[in-house]
């Protein structure tokens, strides 16, 4: 599972190279990339910590108990994921301003929708494979954590730059 996830962020810094250029084009987005690859990896760490945490301390939940937590943990954490992503929107957005880089209204919102679909995809996707191969790997005795968290931090790293980059293409063309 080390190597797949190794080979997945190998994968994640080759396809950088290839939106560098569109990147520079977008200094917002170029400013947001290395915080969003953080934000989406600590999501997944946290996401599977909580997992396993709630697996251990309830050895054989019910159905209804494992959803109402997985609800209840989807919920807080996107309402956290929605809040950081203005945040880090705004912020890359003034720190643009400050080196001079023209920002049109239109170009202001087309960074509010890339990044929130972004975000949003890779939360789902994230949420999805903490909590399906959660349960597999609790359910055949290994530790969730140990195979998870390296597989959901590459995800992360990967998945930011390639949807950056098809929506970069899609809402500019560049």
């Amino acid at each position: 599972m080390l190597l797949a996830a190794s080979l997945i962020t190998s994968i994640g810094g080759l396809s950088l190279q290839f939106v560098q250029d569109s990147l520079m084009f977008f200094l917002p987005l170029f400013i947001m990339l290395p915080a969003m690859n953080a934000m989406m990896g600590d999501f997944g760490i946290v996401m599977v910590s909580k997992f396993t945490t709630y697996l251990s301390e309830h050895p054989r939940p019910a159905l209804q108990k494992r959803r109402r937590f997985a609800h209840h943990l989807f919920r807080d954490m996107f309402v956290v994921a929605l809040l950081s992503t203005a945040y880090m929107v705004m912020l890359s957005l003034l720190l643009s301003a400050f080196h001079d880089f023209p920002l049109t209204s239109l170009f202001v919102f087309q960074t509010f929708v890339i990044t929130f679909l972004v975000v949003f995809t890779l939360f789902l996707i994230i949420f999805m494979i903490a909590m399906t191969f959660g349960w597999y790997a609790y359910k055949r005795k290994k530790d969730p954590d140990d195979m998870l968290i390296p597989l959901t931090t590459s995800i992360a790293d990967l998945g930011t730059m390639i949807m950056l980059a098809l929506l970069i293409r899609f809402f500019f063309g560049a």
